[in-house]
């Protein structure tokens, strides 16, 4: 029998990986040592495909599951994946700084109810971590502020 629930799922998440590797095809995408703006989506969409084929695949060996696809219960992925999209769209123009704050807030939105106090830790945490990594620990060419604060014009 086949479980609706992870085929549903392993289908969303095939389709969503597929389109955010699509779009980040359009960026810059480096490599390992120099990543560049398309790299970090280029590689969630890759782990996307990979996790919705294996979700559709196990659900054909699965029993069924009755589905309720209510706005509701999809809020928390629309709310993820936007925090995704936000942060590629940012972090070449925007910076560490921009992208990172941007993108809580639409993972904070998943827990159902906005918190500006868990917003500005856990965006002050994961600006740090990710300058702390990918700048001072990997000597990676990440911009922390935005393109515009550091050309000069």
């Amino acid at each position: 029998m086949i479980n609706q629930k992870n085929l549903a799922a392993g289908i969303t998440y095939t389709v969503f990986g597929a389109a955010v590797s699509l779009a980040s095809s359009q960026l810059p995408i480096g490599t390992a040592a120099d990543m560049r703006a398309g790299y970090f989506p280029l590689m969630i969409g890759i782990a996307l495909i990979a996790v919705g084929l294996l979700l559709a695949l196990s659900a054909l060996r699965s029993s069924p599951v009755r589905i309720d696809m209510t706005l509701q219960t999809l809020r928390p992925m629309l709310f993820a994946c936007a925090g995704v999209v936000t942060f590629g769209l940012l972090i070449g123009p925007g910076g560490i700084i921009l992208a990172v704050p941007a993108m809580f807030v639409f993972l904070d939105l998943t827990l159902g109810r906005f918190s500006p106090l868990r917003w500005l830790v856990m965006s002050t945490l994961m600006v740090t971590a990710a300058w702390l990594i990918f700048r001072v620990g990997l000597q990676l060419r990440v911009d922390l502020l935005p393109a515009i604060l550091t050309t000069g014009n």
